[in-house]
């Protein structure tokens, strides 16, 4: 499977960024992974744990 974009030094950086705010929400408001799948999920928003863990890590092209 091919990427549009390579998957490169940047891209990783790029989604470590982009990571970093939810990160923050997580701390501010005290909360875990989980508890917030699950106001996804109450949201319409369908995520698993194992694809919000690798965006957070930053390694989710």
């Amino acid at each position: 499977m091919e990427y549009i974009y390579p998957f490169t030094k940047h891209n990783l950086l790029f989604g470590k960024i982009l990571a970093a705010p939810v990160k923050v929400a997580l701390l501010d408001r005290k909360i875990t992974i989980k508890a917030l799948i699950l106001l996804l999920k109450t949201n319409g928003i369908k995520l698993n744990y194992d694809e919000l863990k690798s965006a957070l890590r930053g390694s989710n092209p």
